[in-house]
């Protein structure tokens, strides 16, 4: 649903930014079958350092909750190369939340 590289994202940053800083909303990524599938191969270089405890948490589909900070700066540009790379490969799904984010795009 969210992607850097949608114009439509990139549009209604500020709008998407204001609607997701309610206190009730939480963030959680869901890994892709391919980022699985990595993180048990244990090879790739993005996904070295993952604390075993995330990789648990990912490899079960429970989810793993992030900062909302993260997740904008990953929709700005800013976020460090290894966690652009995992929030690319994966859902980013919003939780508790009256917002539609679709109606904002």
């Amino acid at each position: 649903m969210f992607s850097p590289n949608d114009p439509r994202v990139k549009e209604n940053l500020p709008k998407i930014k204001k609607a997701l800083l309610n206190k009730d909303i939480s963030i959680y990524f869901v890994p892709s079958e391919k980022l699985k599938k990595e993180l048990l191969a244990g090879n790739n270089p993005m996904i070295q350092g993952i604390p075993k405890t995330f990789v648990t948490i990912l490899l079960e589909n429970k989810g793993l909750v992030i900062q909302k900070q993260m997740l904008f700066k990953w929709l700005e540009g800013k976020l460090d190369q290894k966690n652009s790379y995992m929030l690319s490969n994966g859902e980013v799904k919003i939780v508790d939340s009256t917002v539609n984010i679709q109606n904002i795009l």
